[in-house]
């Protein structure tokens, strides 16, 4: 989820024609990575499997946040 993150936001910020740093592209990307991870990391100690819907909110929750990003820079 993080490379989409990374695609989409990059996308956006092209788009409006508003600087790229280094920073606004991988704090994000690695917060969304260790959330998911950790999410994930849970239903293993639980020894239950990831339900799907996690896998589409997941997806929605970082178009969202790219999104914002865009908006807020």
């Amino acid at each position: 989820m993080s490379f989409v993150y990374i695609i989409i936001f990059v996308a956006l910020m092209l788009v409006s024609n508003k600087i790229i740093k280094m920073d606004t592209v991988a704090l994000p990307a690695i917060f969304i990575f260790l959330v998911i991870s950790g999410i994930e990391f849970m239903f293993a100690k639980l020894k239950r499997n990831v339900p799907q819907i996690f896998n589409i909110v997941s997806f929605i929750i970082v178009i969202i946040i790219a999104i914002v990003m865009t908006i807020i820079l």
